[in-house]
């Protein structure tokens, strides 16, 4: 165990030191590099006889388009037929299969499948490089004695995170497991002005799904529950960017009129 941990931390120092852009065989060491760099991790599951594998690697993989993108993130390669019980642990069922995950190893998003090399390169290229939030609020998570902030918190970092990317259903994962954490965390809220602040920045994530009508509906039906509370300037924030996204200037400008009488507005207008 200790001679295994040496080569891990020697790998490590040599992949930190030279950069990382080749592909990595061992997800623990790949996890530990993706931890000191705030970087997300791609694993590609695949095998030597898979055809699409073989496709996939000779019109992506094995061009300097591909290397290039390959700096953003912690690319992995498992053969299945090497890792059955990794491959098991994950469900890989079907290959080629790549999972984007974080350090700790919770799947981020998953694409089955090989539909060619037009797709692949939106995907990678839009993987976010810094998961810096992402990984700071996840250590802060203790699993035997949860909280209503650090489940918020993380629900956020994942928000943020959707920002980074305009490949769609990687945007989407991201903000599916946004309202996970925010309805979680509703469940431990002591306050009213907290389970009101979960349902603000769940109808965020609507206006990030490009979905801002669903946004505007949801808070105007329930606003006198925000107003002259401490989430009131969420609620024009939020507000905002709907009506920004949806084209309609005279709302925009009533509420970032609004937003600009509020005492925190400075946290809010600096995000615009």
């Amino acid at each position: 165990m200790k001679t295994t941990s040496l080569i891990l931390t020697f790998c490590l120092v040599t992949i930190l030191s030279l950069g990382q852009s080749a592909w990595l065989r061992d997800l623990k060491l790949a996890q530990r590099v993706a931890e000191t760099k705030n970087q997300l991790i791609l694993v590609d599951f695949w095998a030597t006889w898979c055809g699409p594998c073989k496709q996939m690697d000779a019109d992506v993989w094995n061009t300097p388009q591909a290397e290039a993108f390959k700096q953003n993130f912690i690319p992995v390669k498992i053969d299945i037929d090497q890792e059955r019980s990794l491959a098991s642990t994950y469900g890989v069922r079907s290959i080629p299969m790549l999972i984007l995950m974080d350090y700790t190893g919770k799947v981020l998003h998953t694409s089955v499948g090989y539909s060619g090399k037009d797709q692949l390169f939106n995907f990678i290229s839009q993987i976010p490089k810094d998961a810096t939030e992402l990984y700071s609020k996840s250590s802060a998570i203790d699993p035997k004695n949860e909280s209503f902030s650090a489940l918020r918190d993380l629900g956020i970092a994942l928000q943020l995170l959707s920002e980074q990317t305009n490949y769609e259903p990687l945007n989407r994962s991201f903000l599916t497991q946004s309202d996970q954490y925010f309805k979680k965390g509703s469940k431990l809220a002591k306050q009213e002005s907290e389970i009101n602040e979960v349902q603000l920045l769940t109808s965020l994530n609507w206006v990030y799904r490009n979905n801002p009508k669903k946004a505007i509906k949801e808070i105007t039906d329930n606003a006198s529950k925000y107003i002259n509370t401490e989430n009131e300037s969420l609620m024009y924030y939020t507000l905002l960017l709907a009506y920004k996204k949806n084209g309609d200037q005279d709302n925009y400008d009533t509420y970032l009129s609004k937003l600009k009488n509020r005492d925190d507005a400075d946290k809010f207008l600096s995000k615009l």
